[in-house]
């Protein structure tokens, strides 16, 4: 019964969202919920060399998921413009742009550009051939804040703005991360530009259909990518011929790169949230150690239990595998406070995503689309500890600029109002 719930609450979601024929976050929400949780669609779990069914608190909290983008897609067209046509959603002229996005566009990108310089002199051509973890160990920089958000919304603005110099500026950095390893900095990215591009055009259509082809392609380069990558760093280019013949796990090359495409990540997220909501997790992760293991400077200050849930399913529901295994939002939430405290960040999560939609595809705050895009695209995967990780990026990034901007405006005696976006 618990399955055709699911599937019923997925449908429906999926129909509401095709007749509404709009782009937008509501339809990335949904997207992204169905890649990371297809296993649990499927009802089994397949991480090879594991494989278990899905039980039923899985379902139920997809469900729940689910329900809530069809429900909240609809408040959002009811209470925004009534169901209104795609002619008043098209993307406004760049000239309405404001004075302040393009500024903090330009400081944020040159920002991100000049960190990427650096990280270029100090780590030379070790950015060739040492792998993540110890290019990390080695440099900082690899890691920085102002190395990778940054770049993402200042090429995103670029994009909308139509600013080739930023985009060129921010896509150096934003390559550097992919060399180094990190490719969910640069995924966003694409993905965001490509809302900036559909924003005006219908789902079903020829200009969408190519967009999806983008995708497919982009999604393939990258799963290929993540495995590849550190065979040919080392030098190995007979990756397939040796390593993933003599894995015991597949029986053929063409199971290996199925699994690589479909399940070594997405697959690996649906198996952390029915292996933490199959069994019982709350004595080992408390709600008051991820706020304490957010704060700064108070690390360590009274926790008894890890403040990041990627550790916990580590080290609480590990099939056995010996690396780390990601995270999983609507599982932690689970563990936090059951059925209802998903319910309930599902309607949260539902009237932030009409808040964000009105600003940035009505508003024209087109400087926030990446940094939406990040937490709609990514937040199945993401625990607790990196949502805060992630405001406080925010208030860094957006916040303390605008600070600065306002200070600025008070003494040239400009509208702050009028820099932060226009009205027509």
């Amino acid at each position: 019964m618990s399955e055709v719930i699911l599937l019923s609450s997925f449908l429906t979601s999926a129909l509401i969202l095709l007749y509404r024929q709009r782009v937008d976050l509501f339809l990335l929400a949904f997207a992204s919920n169905t890649i990371y949780g297809w296993q649990i669609l499927a009802g089994e779990i397949w991480v090879p060399p594991y494989n278990f069914p899905v039980t039923e608190n899985s379902m139920h909290i997809l469900t729940i998921v689910f329900f809530s983008i069809g429900l909240f897609s609809i408040v959002n067209d009811l209470i925004i413009n009534k169901w209104f046509s795609l002619a008043k959603n098209k993307i406004q002229n760049v000239k309405t742009s404001s004075n302040y996005q393009s500024w903090l566009a330009n400081f944020l990108g040159y920002t991100s550009f000049f960190f990427a310089i650096i990280l270029i002199f100090q780590a030379g051509t070790d950015l060739l051939y040492l792998s993540k973890t110890d290019l990390n160990a080695r440099y900082s920089l690899t890691y920085s804040l102002f190395l990778s958000l940054p770049a993402g919304i200042g090429l995103v603005y670029g994009v909308y703005a139509k600013k080739r110099a930023l985009i060129l500026i921010c896509s150096l950095p934003l390559f550097l991360y992919i060399l180094i390893g990190f490719r969910s900095v640069a995924i966003v990215a694409i993905v965001a530009s490509l809302m900036v591009f559909s924003g005006s055009i219908k789902i079903i259509s020829r200009k969408t259909i190519k967009i999806s082809l983008v995708l497919i392609l982009v999604f393939l380069s990258f799963a290929t990518y993540k495995q590849a990558y550190v065979p040919i760093k080392e030098g190995t280019f007979d990756f397939f011929a040796t390593e993933v013949s003599e894995d015991k796990r597949f029986d053929s090359t063409a199971e290996f790169l199925v699994w690589a495409a479909f399940s070594a990540e997405f697959g690996q997220i649906s198996s952390n949230l029915e292996l933490t909501t199959s069994r019982d997790l709350s004595q080992y992760h408390s709600f008051s150690s991820v706020i304490l293991g957010s704060l700064p400077l108070i690390d360590d200050v009274g926790q008894r239990h890890n403040e990041r849930f990627s550790d916990t399913i580590k080290e609480y529901a590990n099939p056995g595998f010996s690396y780390g295994l990601g995270g999983s939002f609507w599982g932690e939430l689970f563990v936090l406070g059951g059925i209802l405290a998903v319910s309930l960040s599902a309607f949260i999560i539902g009237f932030v995503l009409i808040f964000l939609n009105y600003l940035i595809f009505h508003r024209n705050l087109y400087i926030l689309l990446y940094l939406a895009t990040n937490f709609v695209f990514l937040h199945p995967k993401m625990d607790i500890y990196a949502i805060f990780g992630l405001v406080k990026n925010i208030f860094i990034l957006l916040c303390i600029p605008m600070a600065i901007y306002f200070i600025y405006c008070e003494l040239l005696k400009k509208d702050f109002h009028e820099g932060i976006y226009n009205h027509k």
